[in-house]
């Protein structure tokens, strides 16, 4: 019976990324205080401890190493006051007994303030905004006036909504989510809800960008080809891009671990995986000509700059710009020759 299962760990979010060293946390926290009815877990991005030695992590190895740093500390609890959080513990124990067997759609929405509180070593890794990054790394690479531009893989139009506030221009959006294309309609002038690669556009654009989608394409160098035929002759395309080479990948390999996540670097939905050199040259090879690439940074940090610094002493060729760059911004123009319809 679900009556009797003492505890329930209730998520409120299905984009959250949990670890057990989490549950740990959030279990010891009701153990020692009798007073509270739950326990809330913070979310990271608004409660991340400064200094912390393994954070920013961007693996989930380098996920489960924070949280059991954090796990092993004695938690600091703090009031819930207008929070939100994504999941939170519920003493079953504390539940009125006319629930029953406690049907799901009878578990409590909100949590009462002065018997919960927050344990700040317990901190949640939300996903939910990936449609909603606004990208400004982006944007500064575009150039001083812009008559009009393509966002492929547009998400809600956070990016391209920026764009087209800043520079007064007619922006386009292609989305195959439909919550997100839905969203993006509200901000753009016009969004194809579609596989860009068997979509017809009857129009130019200045400028093109690729924010984070190539990796997820199983022939990205069909899409490339495609885009060059709707760039104006000295328009620009805008590739962002995540890199493979980058120490957390890396270090991860070394120690046998290639995990998937629901986003980022080793995101479940990447079908290619790229470097500086290999992106750039697929570029190259549909007809593209890179004149400006800007790493995302990603620094080693210093208790595993050690590691690389001797393969270093080993003679081994290590790419320093590649392990400190998560990822890689990539403006080009149309290479000579390369004339639409060619």
């Amino acid at each position: 019976e679900l009556a009797d299962i003492p505890r329930w760990f209730i998520i409120r979010s299905p984009m959250a990324l949990l670890s057990g060293s989490i549950l740990k946390a959030l279990n010891h926290v009701l153990d020692q205080h009798a007073e509270l009815v739950s326990v809330a877990t913070a979310e990271i991005g608004k409660d991340q401890p400064e200094n912390e030695p393994r954070y920013p992590y961007y693996t989930w190895r380098g996920f489960e190493a924070f949280q059991e740093a954090m796990a092993s500390r004695p938690p600091v609890l703090t009031p819930l006051i207008d929070r939100d959080p994504f999941a939170f513990l519920l003493d079953h124990s504390r539940v009125p007994a006319d629930l029953g067997v406690v049907p799901i759609g009878n578990l409590p929405r909100a949590l009462v303030a002065d018997q919960t509180a927050i344990a700040t070593n317990a901190l949640v890794h939300p996903l939910d905004g990936y449609y909603r990054y606004t990208r400004m790394d982006v944007a500064e690479v575009l150039p001083e006036k812009i008559a009009s531009l393509l966002d492929v893989g547009c998400g809600s139009g956070a990016f391209a909504s920026v764009v087209r506030e800043k520079w007064d221009c007619r922006v386009v959006g292609v989305e195959l989510n439909p919550a997100a294309a839905a969203d993006a309609r509200l901000v753009l002038d016009h969004v194809f809800e579609a596989d860009i690669i068997n979509l017809s556009i009857e129009e130019t654009f200045d400028v093109i960008t690729v924010n984070d989608v190539l990796e997820h394409v199983e022939d990205p160098e069909s899409l490339l080809e495609k885009l060059r035929d709707l760039v104006t002759p000295d328009g620009r395309l805008v590739v962002s891009i995540p890199n493979v080479g980058h120490w957390s990948i890396v270090a991860d390999l070394l120690a046998g671990h290639w995990d998937y996540l629901p986003a980022g670097l080793l995101c479940i939905d990447h079908l290619r995986f790229f470097t500086r050199r290999s992106v750039l040259s697929m570029m190259e090879r549909t007809g593209w000509h890179p004149f400006d690439t800007r790493p995302i940074p990603g620094p080693v940090p210093e208790d595993r700059r050690e590691l690389f610094d001797q393969l270093l002493d080993l003679d081994h060729r290590v790419d320093r710009e590649s392990l400190e760059s998560q990822g890689y911004i990539i403006v080009a123009k149309r290479a000579a020759g390369s004339a639409r319809g060619s």
